[in-house]
């Protein structure tokens, strides 16, 4: 949910919402949708939005990441161009959710543009979706250079570039609402008889915690970050002593969920869901 501009007029046809703003929709169109499948990257969703039939793109910007006042992980890009020699901006937001995504496009002309850039970037920042502030979620890392990584929507397993040669993998799974003893409880459960010990681990903003998992031909490494409202944890499978640094670089780059800054719930952010 997006707040209508002030000023706008908002139109819906089934689950697309359309705003125009006050000089109608030569001066600019909004075109706002909530919840869109499947989540990819974002230069694919970008690529599979398209563009208006004629345009042709003179500067596009790099995706770049964000994160709403909600607390969710979004991106912005921005492209400038020509639609049949008139100067043309196409600004694209979007918001990623647990199983979809929220998507807000900006067209706009001429001396238009760049008040229409800085209208999505800041409408996509009070995109609000209530799904609640700790729940399972997303965070960022680093794949490790060369690593190809597969998974869903929340857990990643890692290879090496040798792989299946090298049966190494790394699993990174979900940051889960921090919970007493969760981490223990998983330690213990992957263990079994197996021998565990606690090996040395550090994270520039996070409590750190590691335990190795012997006893057989592939070592457990488990890593366990913790803040105040998640844990984060990831598991390698390797040769004892392979890929110790690869294991420690991607620790270092691990982001924390983001932290909502304020509710943004008014009248005025649903009022356009009214019929």
């Amino acid at each position: 949910m997006i707040p209508i501009p002030s000023g706008w007029c908002a139109r819906r046809i089934e689950e697309v919402h359309s705003f125009t703003p006050p000089g109608g929709a030569a001066h600019g169109l909004l075109r706002y949708v909530e919840r869109r499948r499947p989540l990819r990257a974002t230069r694919e969703l970008v690529a599979a939005l398209g563009a208006p039939v004629g345009y042709v793109a003179e500067h596009d910007l790099a995706p770049e990441r964000l994160v709403t006042d909600e607390g969710e992980h979004g991106a912005f890009v921005a492209s400038r161009g020509r639609l049949h020699g008139r100067p043309m901006g196409m600004s694209i937001g979007f918001v990623f959710l647990d199983d979809a995504y929220a998507s807000l496009t900006g067209i706009a002309y001429d001396d238009d543009i760049p008040a229409m850039e800085a209208q999505v970037r800041a409408l996509i920042a009070l995109d609000t979706h209530l799904l609640g502030r700790v729940r399972r979620r997303r965070f960022g890392y680093a794949i490790p250079p060369g690593w190809l990584a597969t998974g869903d929507e929340f857990d990643a397993r890692l290879y090496p570039p040798t792989h299946p040669a090298d049966p190494s993998r790394i699993l990174v799974g979900a940051a889960l609402p921090a919970t007493p003893g969760l981490c223990e409880h998983t330690v213990a459960r992957l263990a079994g008889a197996r021998t565990v010990v606690a090996v040395p681990i550090s994270h520039p903003r996070l409590e750190a915690r590691g335990f190795a998992i012997t006893g057989g031909p592939l070592e457990a490494t488990l890593v366990f970050l913790e803040d105040e409202r998640f844990l984060y944890s990831v598991r390698m499978d390797a040769p004892p002593g392979a890929h110790a640094a690869v294991l420690d670089a991607l620790i270092a780059s691990v982001e924390p969920v983001p932290a909502p800054i304020a509710p943004i719930v008014t009248s005025t952010a649903l009022a356009h869901w009214a019929e």
